[in-house]
């Protein structure tokens, strides 16, 4: 067994998920709770407060003008200079450097790299942190600054407003700022700008979010297939966040 993960597997191609070791999550979770005392995210970093892709969305809902960009391979663009460099102004250079290294996994395919892995407990902070002090992070708040709106949720960002031409410059700028940080876009998965777009599957357009059409099927499969009780409860409460009219169909 290594000694910072038990197990490890490949969800999708270049997409490897750890599984940490009893020992990797008590140093994980002790990082974790130092950089949460040390560093507090920005509102709009939602997978770091209560609320959710869900609370993401609803943020744009008085934009009439949608954009959602996906950071190809997030966790692995992360690598440990860009981590030592992050919490080196909390924590000093000697301490940033060991909770990096404690932090990282050897890159699975570019030998001689270490990244930020999927999986353990301290990832999502220390991304979003790398993420923030990078020039993708900067641009995204100045954007924010110009009457758009900005939502970060992990790797997927969205970003709206009401004037085409300020999300068009928005989006050059975002681009410029991709490159210099070193992260990549999905373009497979890039939709916008446009007066509705799909993420995390579902459709927002002005003053309206509803789960997609074949995500619900899905849904309402899954909950006339089960008996479970706390299952279709979850179902039916997740569906009420999004739009309480599609959740008719999902009454106990």
């Amino acid at each position: 067994m290594h000694p910072k993960w038990i197990h490890k597997f490949e969800l999708k191609p270049g997409k490897w998920i750890y599984h940490p070791s009893h020992e990797a999550i008590a140093i994980g979770a002790q990082i974790k709770k130092s950089v949460r005392e040390a560093w507090t995210p920005p509102d709009n970093y939602f997978h770091l407060r209560s609320g959710g892709h869900v609370e993401a969305l609803k943020l744009h809902l008085d934009s009439a003008i949608f954009c959602h960009l996906d950071i190809k391979d997030f966790f692995g663009s992360v690598n440990r200079s860009r981590i030592t460099r992050s919490l080196k102004p909390f924590f000093g250079y000697a301490h940033a450097r060991e909770m990096a290294n404690d932090s990282t996994v050897q890159h699975p395919v570019e030998k001689g790299r270490y990244m930020l892995p999927y999986g353990f407990v301290q990832s999502p902070l220390l991304a979003s942190l790398a993420f923030y002090d990078s020039a993708l992070g900067r641009c995204l708040r100045d954007i924010g600054g110009r009457g758009l709106r900005v939502s970060i949720y992990v790797d997927d960002l969205v970003i709206s407003g009401n004037d085409l031409s300020l999300i068009n410059e928005a989006i050059s700028d975002v681009h410029l700022a991709a490159k210099k940080s070193h992260f990549q876009f999905n373009e497979l998965k890039s939709q916008g700008p446009s007066d509705k777009i799909t993420a995390f599957n579902i459709d927002i357009s002005k003053s309206k979010i509803e789960i997609h059409a074949e995500k619900l099927h899905e849904f309402h499969e899954n909950f006339l297939a089960t008996d479970n009780f706390h299952v279709k409860r979850g179902i039916g409460s997740y569906i009420r966040s999004v739009n309480y009219d599609q959740a008719i169909d999902f009454e106990m």
